[in-house]
Formats: structure tokens, C-alpha cells, sequence
């Protein structure tokens, strides 16, 4: 992204579930850059917290199994388990406590068609330091000077 100019925004050119192919076409003069990223100190949820209350951060995370490509509702836990292989990033947009606990609130790239309108509740403050799914593993988020 910071080598090619930037990449254009979401309302440009949305997502699309299924086989397709690369659009292309020209015209898109709004674009978002950054200057380069910044880690979060890795396995510490608290760091993620902070992070995430001024910006959404991006986070790899293992989803190989089926429970996370299944989610429709509810708070995805650590016993829901989503495999070993780090394999695919998610956005944390933020985190909340309700009646089933703590969790972050995580945008996935599938549409709106998965989860809840697009979203997950998963668990903050799993027992593992690397989070559910690994997401303490590699959060980081884009900074621009």
C-alpha cells in the first residue's frame, strides 16, 4: 500500500462474496495512504485495548476451522476454537462488556452476510495471553506523519 500510491476506499469498490476477478478500472482518485505501521506489543490485550480506543487495529489470527467461518451471533469464546494456523486478519473496532462478558468487537472482510452484519463479538480476556484465535499474536494498526 505504500509503495503503490495508496489503495482506494471501501465504498469504491466493495466486497463481493464468491469468484470474481480484479476491477480494474480507473477513476478512483479517492485513496487513503500511510506513511508506515506500528505494533502493539505482542500477547497483551491491555496494549491492544489502548490501541484499539484510538484506532482500529489489524490482527492475524487462526480461522481454519469451521466455528469461525460459521459465526452468525453471540460471543465467540475460547472454546469455540479456531485452529492453530495463523491464516487470515481481521479488524478490532473496538470492545465492550454485556451480560455474556468481556469481548472485542472485530470486523471480518467476508460481508455483511457473515456474522452479525459483518461483525463478531469475540472473547477479551481469554485465559491464553495470545487471545482467541491469536489475535494478540500480531496486532498493528496504519500511522501516517
Amino acid at each position: 500500500m505504500m509503495e503503490n500510491g495508496g489503495i482506494t476506499v471501501e465504498d469504491n469498490y466493495p466486497y463481493y462474496e464468491g469468484d470474481g476477478y480484479c476491477r480494474r478500472r480507473g477513476g478512483y482518485n479517492e485513496r487513503v495512504t500511510i506513511d508506515g505501521y506500528e505494533n502493539v506489543p505482542r500477547n497483551n490485550e491491555h496494549a491492544l485495548m489502548k490501541a484499539v480506543a484510538h484506532q482500529p487495529v489489524a490482527v492475524a489470527i487462526a480461522s481454519e476451522i469451521l466455528n469461525f467461518d460459521n459465526y452468525l451471533q453471540g460471543l465467540f469464546t475460547e472454546q469455540d476454537f479456531c485452529g492453530f494456523n495463523i491464516d487470515h486478519t481481521v479488524v478490532v473496532v473496538g470492545y465492550g462488556t454485556d451480560e455474556d462478558g468481556d469481548y472485542w468487537i472485530i470486523r471480518n472482510q467476508y460481508g455483511t452476510q457473515w456474522g452479525i452484519n459483518g461483525y463478531m463479538k469475540m472473547q477479551r480476556g481469554a485465559r491464553n495471553p495470545q487471545g482467541v484465535c491469536g489475535m494478540a499474536i500480531q496486532p498493528a494498526y496504519p500511522v501516517k506523519y
